[in-house]
């Protein structure tokens, strides 16, 4: 086998990765292009819940919101029966 057809091989082979690389790179830097509309919603919450979310906020180091849509997926994951008893305790 000859030494110098594959070093000359070789160059060409970095420069494909690095192409690769650099193209998986610039489609990561790239913007979404529908932008995800957020809306502002306000509630009343009483203390002892929010001091409930705040411990979760802090304990974990994550954002209200992040709990928040966490605990939504948490909830709509659970059967109908244990939805009502989790409906049925929060409205004692």
């Amino acid at each position: 086998m000859d030494i110098n057809k594959l070093k000359k091989h070789a160059p060409a082979i970095e420069q494909s990765e690095s192409k690769t690389v650099n193209d998986f790179i610039a489609q990561g830097d790239k913007k979404p292009t529908k932008k995800t509309e957020s809306i502002m919603v306000g509630f009343r919450m009483d203390e002892d819940t929010l001091e409930r979310l705040d411990r979760l906020t802090n304990g974990l180091g994550k954002k209200r919101i992040n709990i928040l849509r966490a605990s939504l997926l948490a909830f709509e994951s659970l059967s109908p029966s244990d939805k009502a008893k989790f409906l049925i305790e929060v409205m004692r």
